[in-house]
């Protein structure tokens, strides 16, 4: 179906394309119903934290993880549809308050700075779910940040580089949100969001590699 089809489609045939991977019929039903869970996130996100995290930071990575998670939509119909939309919008809204709110108490995980690439690539892998028995883990420490490195470069490059500012240079949050243009709100949303992928990459990528050695 062309592009300009889907101005006239119904959702159901829209939603039968996204199911085939067709992204331009994932874009008219965000046009259709994007708006509509916008002013609901407006409406629950409340004046307490409207000043530092506003509605269209929340829909633009929501939007950004519609296409990722495409192929995971089930919906049949716009009620579906916009169930699923709204869970991701309240989901990236709730990890950027919980980002705000820690702001200004202590992160205990970033109380001792690992000192070396290594060390700091192995903290963000354990961050992101690794274990001893994960084949990133098994693997030497040289290893173990190539398939990192390997792993984000996999990720979209806003997710990997809060990954790369925040948990491999130490960089502030303040400090990452001038660079990138983005709400503080904002950068805690990508970063939540890129080590769901991350968690989600990386046996992969560990296991590729070490094929590649057998």
């Amino acid at each position: 179906m062309s592009k300009n089809n889907h101005i006239d489609a119904s959702d159901e045939t829209l939603l039968e394309e996204v199911a085939r991977g067709d992204r331009s019929a994932l874009s008219a039903l965000l046009g259709r119903y994007g708006p509509g869970v916008r002013q609901t996130i407006a409406t629950e996100l409340g004046s307490k934290f409207r000043a530092v995290l506003d509605q269209d930071d929340v829909m633009q990575v929501t939007y950004l993880e519609a296409f990722l998670r495409m192929r995971d939509l089930k919906a049949r119909g716009d009620r579906e549809f916009v169930a699923w939309l709204s869970q991701i919008a309240r989901n990236n809204m709730r990890d950027a308050i919980k980002g705000l709110t820690r702001i200004k108490r202590p992160d205990p995980r970033r109380q001792v700075q690992p000192t070396s690439p290594d060390e700091q690539a192995d903290a963000l892998i354990e961050l992101a779910g690794g274990d001893s028995n994960t084949p990133s883990r098994v693997a030497g420490a040289g290893e173990r940040k190539t398939i990192l490195t390997a792993a984000l470069d996999k990720l979209p490059p806003d997710y990997a580089g809060v990954l790369r500012e925040y948990d491999l240079d130490s960089r502030s949050i303040d400090e990452i949100a001038s660079r990138m243009g983005r709400s503080k709100g904002a950068v805690f949303m990508l970063r939540a969001r890129a080590l769901e992928r991350l968690k989600e990459i990386l046996p992969t990528i560990s296991a590729m590699y070490g094929a590649s050695r057998a």
